[in-house]
């Protein structure tokens, strides 16, 4: 009898593992084509019509390597512009421009001001409102065919290291291009910090000493930042409150680690 039990209750298991990993998105399709509709809107991304709204494929699992620890919808505009709405939260994460028509080719480019309000309203049109330095850095993309504004992302004033809101204009015309809110793990959890500067830079030094083969190093000011460590097959995404500890190798060598501020491992060199 007591081997049936086990039996049943292992099936079962079994059974509702799938299940609860194919739950249904917190949002319905109808939900985030009003969101997306609104987006564009705001932008003026062409007509605010809503072509295809696809859900993620399932509704608790982030696919490796997405910009956004969230699971995204994807929508496709009257035009060709696309959106990606953010489950649960319904933030607009992510856009990219369609054929609209564009505007003349000699439209004189915006001055800095002009271009940060722009980008601001567009960032308010996205809800992501939490989590951002309050001004923006401000550059051109390598071919100088966009400007770009970058609102860093932060967690109770630390930064982040790589994640940010990157909102992109195409030079010529001044229309919006692009807009990302590479957010690639959750916020971390509240923790107490059981590390000090000094022992993560005595950690990061014994571990750098050995990577480096015994040269010596002189330490620079270590940083608090947030390393977020993206998901993976087997694992969620994290976000690593640390202490960025970096050298200068007798050799000219930069190098650096990043040691966890509590628990004092060192879990990722830069060489």
């Amino acid at each position: 009898m007591k081997v049936f039990v086990l039996v049943y209750l292992a099936v079962v298991f079994i059974l509702l593992v799938p299940l609860g990993a194919q739950a249904a998105p917190s949002l319905s399709s109808a939900d985030v084509a009003r969101i997306a509709s609104g987006f564009c809107a705001v932008v003026g991304a062409g007509k605010p019509q809503v072509v295809r709204v696809v859900p993620p494929p399932r509704a608790n699992v982030v696919a490796v390597g997405s910009h956004h620890w969230r699971p995204l919808w994807r929508v496709t505009m009257v035009g060709g512009a696309s959106v990606e709405v953010a489950d649960v939260s319904g933030i607009v994460v992510g856009f990219k421009a369609g054929m609209t028509g564009g505007r003349p080719g000699n439209v004189t480019t915006p001055n800095p001001e002009t271009l940060i309000r722009r980008a601001t309203t567009i960032l308010d049109a996205t809800g992501q409102k939490r989590e951002l330095a309050e001004s923006p850095e401000l550059s051109t993309s390598a071919d100088y065919s966009e400007d770009v504004l970058t609102w860093h992302r932060v967690w109770k004033e630390i930064p982040y290291v790589g994640d940010a809101v990157v909102i992109a204009f195409d030079s010529t015309s001044g229309e919006l291009s692009s807009l990302f809110v590479n957010f690639t793990a959750s916020p971390p959890r509240d923790i107490e910090e059981a590390v000090t500067a000094q022992q993560a830079v005595d950690y990061a030094e014994a571990a750098l000493r050995r990577a480096v083969g015994g040269v010596p190093l002189q330490t620079l000011p270590p940083e608090r930042v947030v390393v977020p460590v993206a998901a993976t097959a087997h694992s969620p995404s994290v976000s690593r409150v640390s202490w960025h500890c970096r050298f200068a190798a007798s050799t000219g060598q930069q190098v650096a680690a990043y040691v966890d501020i509590q628990s004092g491992e060192v879990f990722r060199i830069v060489k």
